[in-house]
């Protein structure tokens, strides 16, 4: 067996990559707050492609 199949079928790894893509999300959800008056409303944006990415992770470990 490859060694990257058997480390994204680990449930520990998946959690882990879980957490980071969620972490990710998260972060460039706050960064796009602290940013939202200098970047009139693409704010938004990085937050809306962060939470879709998020989701997209989400959906990949909990198929797998």
């Amino acid at each position: 067996m490859n060694i990257l199949d058997v480390w994204l079928h680990d449930h520990l790894s998946q959690s882990l990559i879980l957490i980071a893509i969620l972490l990710s999300g998260s972060l460039t959800g706050y960064y796009a707050h602290n940013q939202d008056q200098k970047l009139c409303g693409r704010g938004y944006l990085r937050y809306l492609v962060g939470a879709i990415f998020s989701g997209i992770g989400a959906l990949f470990i909990a198929d797998a």
